[in-house]
């Protein structure tokens, strides 16, 4: 924990230096992704801390109840918001005044004019810059490995390196075919695969991330991932490769595709018709899943704004509702707005949602646990300078030819040849329970404890 003393802070940088945090005039930010740190204002003092029950206990925290309503509805809190109030996760891009108490400002990666535009061939770049990430470790990898674009791309340079331990894949009792993909790929170079079932019940997983983190669970990998390092035992000295964050970068997000539909009139007037169809629920299986991608689609596409679309894009609970003067709701339309001006590409608004506000609040969390175990990860896609290089690529040159994330498709068939044929995209599905209750009731029943 740090305190900082606003009116001496134009003085002395070095404790923002000691946390990795970026001045900027008035605004201090966390632009890494893997560097998790709240703030709070409190007694005249900016707090900050990388262990948010720390914050809670120092200002006895309380619940916001507009916080709770939209976890309930969308299974996550979007950033600078958490569950506490006037407690603030330290997103990327988010710059917290040093002078005006709860004061922010939206910021952006730098290097937006230095972008060739004219580039043809984006991805022989990204493959550079992902074979010079991967040569930074001098020890092998242990390879997260879905069979899916981002990961066999990946796996495929970690190979060529000559940097594997293991593929490491978890298999999906609704989607067996993934695994058997895997297999046959690793097959293919001799690489060798560790499979791994994961336990039906991960309530231990569940309560432990609750006492460890003291935030609500939003990613349910984030109980998954444990329960793999912890069955296979990997070596901890060597690093996990994963490929998080490359499907948000380089437009390979179902809300691409769902962005492109929602601009074809005919399809938007056959949705609104049939948007009356209540959204399927069970997706237990490959048609349920179908189906509940269908129904969900048709609400989406029947919205009156694609901000509106977006938003309903990522609802989980229809029937837990938020009020439009929720404080979050709001926060996410203002931001949309802004973004909307400063990029002129809805496509690159969704880039920045997902990378710098949907995934420190969901997706990181599944490492929480497992670093705390002592397991470090390599994550090329959201290294800062990956970023900064690559968030600006026109979205015409990340979706071509009708192929979403073209440059990583392109990059997987020179690894794999045959293996990847489309840019298809599949749920990491893994059927667990954490007793009798779910996973959104357990989170706000055990975080209320640490309020009391």
């Amino acid at each position: 924990m740090i305190i900082i003393d606003p009116l001496t802070i134009s003085v002395d940088d070095t404790i923002i230096n000691s946390m990795n945090l970026t001045r900027k005039d008035d605004f201090i930010t966390n632009n890494s992704l893997t560097n998790r740190l709240y703030i709070t204002y409190f007694d005249g003092k900016i707090i900050i801390s990388d262990r948010l029950k720390e914050l809670i206990n120092e200002i006895g925290a309380k619940i916001e109840p507009d916080a709770a309503d939209f976890y309930m509805r969308y299974g996550f809190i979007l950033p600078p918001y958490t569950l506490y109030s006037d407690i603030f996760i330290m997103a990327p891009y988010i710059g917290f005044s040093l002078s005006k108490q709860f004061g922010t400002t939206t910021l952006f990666p730098d290097n937006k004019e230095d972008v060739n535009t004219k580039i043809v061939d984006y991805q022989e770049q990204i493959k550079a810059d992902l074979i010079a990430s991967l040569e930074q470790q001098s020890g092998p990898y242990n390879v997260l490995f879905s069979a899916g674009v981002d990961s066999a791309v990946l796996l495929g340079i970690a190979e060529q390196l000559n940097k594997v331990d293991n593929a490491v894949n978890c298999f999906m009792s609704s989607m067996p075919d993934e695994s058997n993909k895997a297999g046959k790929i690793c097959e293919s170079k001799q690489i060798p695969i560790k499979i791994v079932s994961v336990s039906h019940n991960l309530e231990s997983q569940a309560n432990t991330f609750l006492n460890l983190a003291a935030e609500p669970i939003s990613d349910k990998i984030s109980l998954v991932i444990p329960a793999i390092t912890d069955q296979l035992e990997l070596d901890k000295n060597h690093l996990i490769l994963d490929g998080q964050g490359a499907d948000s970068l380089l437009c390979g997000l179902p809300h691409d595709r769902l962005y492109d539909l929602y601009h074809k009139k005919f399809i938007r007037f056959i949705a609104k018709i049939f948007s009356i169809l209540p959204i399927w629920g069970n997706k237990k299986t490959k048609a349920g899943r179908l189906l509940y991608r269908i129904t969900k689609i048709l609400h989406c596409l029947s919205s009156p704004s694609d901000s509106e679309m977006l938003l309903n894009s990522l609802v989980e609970e229809r029937n837990q509702q938020t009020s439009r003067g929720n404080i979050i709701v709001k926060r996410f339309y203002d931001e949309i707005e802004i973004l909307k001006d400063e990029l002129n590409d809805f496509h690159m608004v969704i880039r920045y949602i997902f990378m710098f506000r949907i995934i420190p609040a969901r997706e990181m969390q599944k490492y929480i646990i497992a670093n705390n175990n002592g397991y470090r990860f390599k994550l090329p896609f959201l290294e800062n300078n990956f970023i900064e290089k690559h968030f600006y690529i026109p979205s015409n040159q990340t979706i071509k030819y009708g192929i979403y994330k073209y440059p990583m498709i392109k990059i997987a068939q020179t690894y794999w040849p045959g293996f990847f044929n489309d840019s298809k995209t599949s749920p990491f599905q893994v059927d667990f329970s954490i007793g009798n209750i779910s996973i959104k009731e357990l989170s706000l029943l055990k975080t209320k404890e640490n309020t009391k």
